[in-house]
């Protein structure tokens, strides 16, 4: 089941599968408690996975269910329009189409509760009473971090599209939609979080809780059998101390070791980088000098006359 097949399916048809994974749960978690019982070394792992995936289940469904409730268009509002609700984003009825869209909130007249707003992806306004509109549920911050999938209203539609929280600041959420690869900010009640988005955050929490942190080769960590406990006596204390002294000075030396290749890479990338750069340096000048030379004498051919050579061959031909 996902997102776009949840508007199809019935709020009966899902109570309904809650409904059973509820009453499979009770028969799995009765035959727990009777094979404990009867047979206290048996292996339970299967029915204990079975358990597990009933539970996953029922909390699946149920947000399942409050995403429908909160999506579903079948229902009028009952909502009282106060002015601290100018600028929000919401649902509104088009009479005419006898459809919802998404809409922000212009202006609240509180004595006549009618609010003044404009269609996402339209420029005209419209005056519709309180029972036309429903608001998006506003976020908690605090339930939002970077990197968290969800879906944003894209405001050039007033649509929800996949998306991904790239940053939070005092301006908004700013999201990027996986499709269009387009970044905007948009407000807290703009962004949604469906079941589906939810498993995948949930796992996405937990690979980067597992994920370990580079050790800091710099720091010494004292081993557990090493460190010192009150029960230790004096001999146990004074071994502990002797081994710990040989560690941090092996420790020490590996660093130094490390910290001095670490310097000749360096001088010798360095080093090899300046011959390179010198040689074509050299070998840049050298060229100039060539080209120069051979400029020099082309010139020098060109503009210098030799009418002693012609007068040579002349009177020799003519003897």
């Amino acid at each position: 089941m996902n997102s776009q097949n949840i508007e199809d399916i019935s709020l009966e048809e899902l109570e309904k599968k809650l409904n059973e994974y509820k009453t499979n749960l009770s028969q799995v978690e009765a035959i727990l408690e009777r094979e404990k019982s009867s047979n206290p070394n048996s292996k339970l792992d299967e029915i204990y996975k079975l358990q597990k995936d009933l539970k996953q289940a029922i909390i699946y469904q149920d947000d399942v269910i409050k995403f429908k409730l909160q999506t579903c268009n079948t229902n009028f509002s009952n909502i009282k329009l106060t002015k601290e609700l100018n600028g929000r984003i919401c649902q509104a009825f088009y009479d005419p189409d006898q459809k919802w869209y998404t809409a922000v909130i212009n202006e609240i007249n509180e004595e006549t509760q009618m609010a003044e707003i404009t269609f996402l992806g339209y420029k005209e306004k419209d005056s519709i009473p309180a029972k036309y509109i429903k608001l998006f549920e506003m976020n908690d911050p605090e339930d939002l971090e970077i990197g968290m999938f969800c879906d944003a209203i894209f405001y050039g539609d007033g649509l929800w599209y996949p998306a991904i929280i790239e940053a939070m600041s005092e301006h908004g959420i700013h999201v990027k939609y996986k499709k269009s690869n387009e970044t905007e900010v948009v407000s807290l009640d703009s962004i949604r979080i469906t079941p589906e988005q939810k498993i995948q955050n949930d796992k996405r929490k937990e690979y980067l809780k597992n994920k370990k942190e580079p050790e800091n080769e710099t720091e010494f960590k004292v081993p557990d059998n090493l460190k010192i406990s009150p029960a230790d006596s004096e001999t146990q204390r004074l071994t502990k101390k002797k081994k710990l002294k040989a560690l941090k000075n092996s420790h020490k030396q590996k660093l130094l070791e490390k910290i001095s290749k670490d310097k000749q890479d360096e001088w010798l990338s360095f080093s090899q980088k300046n011959s390179k750069q010198k040689f074509n340096s050299y070998a840049s000048s050298k060229k100039t000098e060539d080209d120069n030379a051979n400029t020099l004498s082309n010139n020098l051919s060109k503009s210098v006359k030799m009418p002693y050579k012609n007068n040579y061959i002349n009177n020799n031909i003519r003897k």
